[in-house]
């Protein structure tokens, strides 16, 4: 009996998998508005959906991301930051999840500039797009990332985050070894089109929190506009 028991405590179930549901499609620029009265600066986010973390592309995305806006020698930055002054940390990322992903820019920007910023964003997301980058620009990312990745990886806490990614996302057990070699070997081709699945100029969701007051006049060119609040929940366009 005692055996049985035993037995019986230290069987194995079957945990059903979780189910999830597929990632909403986008089409269009969709402008989503939160008033914050007074504000002195727009905080805005641009973003669409991307891939889910184990898909082997994620490398070429990682890349343009890079190039892009995800370090800080990156278009977006030269552009918007050193260039034109525009706001002081913009920045982009790519995160992926188990079953897809989603890719953001994000900065906080000058009241006056809140329309110009968002026109440099899809700019430089067309320039991505429409040409291959030069050697030396594409040299330049993969030395960042292959650089940065042991730094990541040498503390404890970089470590087991990096190995749960591999658990929990089916990454190859392999990953921590190859990394920096796969990312040398992503071309300029395979950049751009990374970049053309990644970055959305005409299918993206723009967030924006600020003073509507102060900045409607520059959103005119977007005719999807919808107001919500703090929550998320759909509210009344604030007083003209």
């Amino acid at each position: 009996l005692e055996s049985r028991k035993l037995s019986r405590s230290n069987a194995r179930g079957d945990v059903p998998k979780p189910v999830f549901p597929a990632p909403p499609s986008l089409t269009g620029r969709k402008v989503y508005f939160v008033q914050r009265p007074n504000s002195i600066q727009s905080s805005i986010s641009i973003g669409n959906m991307a891939v889910k973390r184990s898909d082997p592309r994620w490398y070429e995305l990682t890349l343009a991301n890079t190039i892009y806006g995800g370090a800080f020698n990156s278009r977006i930055v030269r552009n918007i930051r050193e260039e034109k002054g525009y706001t002081y940390s913009p920045g982009s990322g790519i995160t992926g999840f188990a079953n897809a992903g989603f890719y953001r820019f994000n900065a906080d920007v000058r009241n006056e500039v809140t329309g110009p910023a968002i026109t440099e964003v899809f700019k430089e997301f067309e320039g991505m797009r429409a040409q291959n980058v030069d050697a030396p620009e594409l040299q330049g990312a993969k030395s960042y990332l292959r650089g940065l990745f042991p730094i990541q990886t040498a503390t404890q806490t970089g470590l087991a985050s990096l190995l749960n990614n591999i658990y929990v996302f089916g990454l190859p057990k392999d990953y921590p070894e190859t990394f920096r070699e796969k990312i040398a070997a992503v071309t300029a081709d395979e950049v751009k089109r990374a970049s053309q699945s990644l970055f959305g100029t005409d299918n993206s969701v723009i967030a924006i929190v600020g003073d509507w007051a102060k900045v409607k006049d520059q959103l005119g060119a977007f005719k999807d506009i919808t107001f919500v609040d703090l929550d998320g929940k759909t509210a009344t366009a604030p007083p003209q």
